[in-house]
Order: C-alpha cells, then structure tokens, then sequence
C-alpha cells in the first residue's frame, strides 16, 4: 500500500507532466511542427499568437466554451495550471458563475 506523502508526490508530478506536455503542444502547434491540435482545445490560438500570449484566464474561459460547466477539480487537470490560480481566476465574477459545484461563464447562463 502506498502511503499518503508518496501518493501525493506522484500526484503531483502527473499533474505537471500534464502541464508540460500541454505547453509542448502549444509550442509545436504555434510555430507549425506539429499537426495535432493542443491537450486543451484553443478554439482561436491562431489569433491570440498575435497577442504574443494566451493568459491563462482566457484558456479557462475557451475551455469553459468548449466543454461547457465544468468542476474546478476538472478545470484543474484540463488546463494543469496550479489550484491557486484556478481559485484566483474565478473569483471574477463577472466572467464566472457557480451553479452547485459546476464552473460556467456568466453570460452563457444569461444566454439559457
């Protein structure tokens, strides 16, 4: 039986590698060396590459767009940024809304 520190260092360490392997992706797709699409679907990185970079409340909202309410512990491993941020991000909330334990966008809940 693994003991809790282990189990919670290999969970963090799946998480970064989730982390890593997303920013490869990006990396490959921006400069065209590869003919996947990103982990998470970026529905308009082509434009954004313009912008220089894609914050990462912009991701979460695309995410949100894409995958429709989510719970933050699915926005967590989708997306591989940190809790805290997680957190951070969506106290705004004229973006984010919180319905019984399920991340959404404010004006998509507007538009129901």
């Amino acid at each position: 039986m693994m003991s809790s520190e282990v189990k919670k260092m290999t969970e963090m360490i799946d998480q970064k590698i989730k982390s890593l392997r997303y920013l490869k992706d990006l990396l490959l797709t921006e400069f065209g060396n590869n003919k996947l699409q990103p982990t998470l679907p970026l529905n308009s990185i082509s434009t954004r590459a313009t912008k220089k970079h894609l914050t990462k409340k912009d991701a979460i909202i695309e995410l949100l767009q894409t995958e429709g309410a989510l719970s933050r512990k699915d926005i967590t491993e989708k997306t591989g940024f940190k809790k805290g941020t997680i957190a951070f991000t969506l106290h705004d909330k004229t973006i984010f809304v919180n319905k019984n334990g399920r991340w959404d966008l404010a004006e998509r809940k507007v538009n129901q």
